[in-house]
């Protein structure tokens, strides 16, 4: 296994004459992380651990106050190999995820999107519990079957607001409990070979 420290520092400026979609910022990420694995054929066992202090500093003109916050992020896996190369995989995860500065403080144009977006400053970190399950194989060409299933607690996301600004549609950010789930398939193959060269 392993053991880690992290960090991170972003300085934000918006610049320009235009009035900025976010104010300036400083946000500072630091992590500590262990991630351990077991293995005796058939099976790998995994788990990880994750403590992440997050803060946002902003420009006290602003009238907008600093976030601070702290989140841990667990996880836990296993992985079974079968005869034919087949192998599936399960893996359970507790996750936590700060908000962003423009999910906090934007008030202004997203000139990309054509919107007018507000933040919310009293945003909490949204908290995700994730169930994926993965079948890998190889019958002539590699292939993975996945499905995943995710419960969000405070799950972050845009909303309309049914107002315009500067004649723009406004999104506002909003927090609610949220269920998403999904699957993917994916087959690779070649799709030509001409000696050494292959496209696929």
């Amino acid at each position: 296994g392993m053991l880690c420290v992290q960090y991170r520092e972003f300085y934000f400026l918006a610049g320009g004459e235009e009035e900025p979609l976010v104010p300036d910022s400083l946000s500072r990420q630091s992590g500590l992380f262990a991630f351990e694995q077991y293995h005796h054929d058939p099976l790998t066992l995994e788990a990880g651990l994750r403590i992440e202090r997050g803060t946002i500093a902003v420009a006290s003109a602003t009238g907008f106050g600093d976030y601070s916050g702290t989140a841990t992020s667990a996880s836990l896996g296993a992985l079974w190999k079968f005869p034919a190369e087949v192998s599936l995989a399960a893996n359970l995860t507790r996750s936590r995820r700060h908000p962003a500065a423009l999910e906090l403080y934007a008030d202004g144009v997203h000139e990309a999107t054509g919107q007018y977006i507000v933040g919310r400053p009293d945003l909490r970190p949204e908290t995700a519990q994730t169930l994926d399950l993965v079948v890998r194989g190889n019958a002539g060409a590699p292939w993975q079957l996945s499905l995943w299933l995710s419960h969000f607690r405070d799950f972050i996301y845009l909303s309309p607001a049914g107002a315009t600004q500067e004649d723009l549609p406004v999104f506002d950010y909003e927090q609610r409990n949220a269920r998403l789930w999904g699957a993917e398939a994916q087959l690779q193959f070649a799709l030509w070979r001409a000696g050494p060269a292959t496209l696929g």
